[in-house]
């Protein structure tokens, strides 16, 4: 009888070129430490390969042998990447209980790693490390609706707690003595402590965002004290969506605390921007001369979706808050925009019909 010999495949032989490519690239160019490429990676070729061969299909498994023999097994590349792959299963899929399960233990694994220094974060790009810590929020705020719908605890693991979340982001705060760098200056740094204070950064944004959530506004603005909105390099201006969603839960928390002329300064800040990008299709930094006097690009990677929701919202918002202050003056283009999206709830608020008014603020949901 004839022998017949297995024909061995390599373990990636399913995957497209393409994607292989993107594997090993990125870890090529994130070994340099060539933060530009890996945000060229991150960014425009993630969302395109998405956009190709994983629509409705997760990315490849972080712990499948064909991710793993592309990028040499390397322990830090595969926990980002898994951060990477749960964020884009709770974007386009229905994630189950075991992935919430599994995307906690993966943020566990990142933020141990870093705060005891066994996980170094030499250089990544500004967009990825947001989202980071903006996802972390996301899915913590995700599981809580989950967990709502429950019939008994017992259904549910003791996983994204609320008192968890605020820790981690409270010690990635602290490890990067961001705090102080902002009221005292910045100071000459490493590019790995460049990463982490710029980690550091977005996860007080978070935080704040995160106190936001459960309804402490108070400290949800306190938080955000150090951080001069004047200024022109702030680093949430390295990401978009950083970007919208400080103004956003900034502006929501002013709303809510009554101080109506400065939530609607922080809303019209987001919505001329989201507006002049979808009106212009602006990808690079906007000019110094620019009305918004922001630097927000139009990236590729950005949750466009919940972009453009939390931007929607802030115009439903100023709606609410021009009727119960009519002082607060706004731009022409704000005004198109209320009367284009709310026009006939906005005129019928006008004229002395309550019922709208609900019904525009249940257009909000956190």
């Amino acid at each position: 009888m004839t022998d017949f010999v297995r024909d061995e495949k390599p373990a990636d032989f399913l995957l497209p070129d393409s994607v292989k490519g993107w594997f090993s690239q990125m870890y090529t160019h994130m070994i340099a430490g060539n933060v530009e490429e890996m945000d060229r990676l991150y960014d425009k070729e993630f969302a395109a390969l998405t956009a190709s061969y994983f629509k409705q299909s997760p990315w490849p498994e972080p712990d499948g042998d064909a991710v793993i023999s592309l990028v040499d097994e390397d322990p830090v590349f595969l926990t980002l990447y898994a951060q990477i792959y749960y964020r884009h299963m709770f974007s386009k899929l229905q994630p189950t209980l075991e992935f919430n399960h599994a995307s906690w233990d993966n943020y566990v694994a990142i933020f141990d790693g870093i705060l005891d220094g066994s996980l170094v974060l030499d250089a990544m790009p500004s967009q990825w490390l947001f989202d980071i810590v903006g996802e972390f929020v996301y899915q913590y705020q995700s599981f809580c609706q989950y967990r709502a719908k429950v019939k008994t605890e017992t259904e549910v693991p003791s996983i994204w707690t609320t008192k968890a979340v605020h820790s981690y982001l409270h010690r990635l705060v602290k490890v990067s003595n961001i705090k102080s760098i902002l009221v005292n200056g910045d100071v000459d740094a490493s590019p790995s402590s460049t990463t982490l204070k710029e980690l550091g950064y977005f996860a007080l944004i978070c935080l704040s965002r995160a106190h936001v959530l459960i309804g402490d506004y108070f400290t949800a603005l306190q938080l955000l004290t150090p951080i001069d909105f004047s200024k022109r390099d702030q680093i949430y201006l390295n990401s978009y969506s950083c970007h919208v969603s400080v103004f956003y839960h900034l502006g929501f928390a002013q709303l809510m605390l009554g101080d109506l002329a400065s939530a609607v300064r922080s809303f019209v800040k987001i919505i001329l921007q989201v507006h002049r990008n979808r009106t212009f299709g602006i990808s690079d930094p906007v000019s110094e001369s620019s009305d918004s006097g922001v630097g927000a690009y139009y990236s590729k990677f950005a949750d466009y979706d919940q972009v453009n929701k939390l931007t929607e919202k802030a115009l439903a918002l100023v709606g609410i808050a021009t009727y119960l202050a009519p002082g607060n003056n706004v731009e022409d283009q704000v005004h198109s925009l209320l009367r284009e999206k709310f026009g006939d709830k906005l005129a019928a608020i006008q004229k002395g019909y309550c019922l709208p008014y609900p019904r525009l603020w249940l257009t909000f949901v956190l």
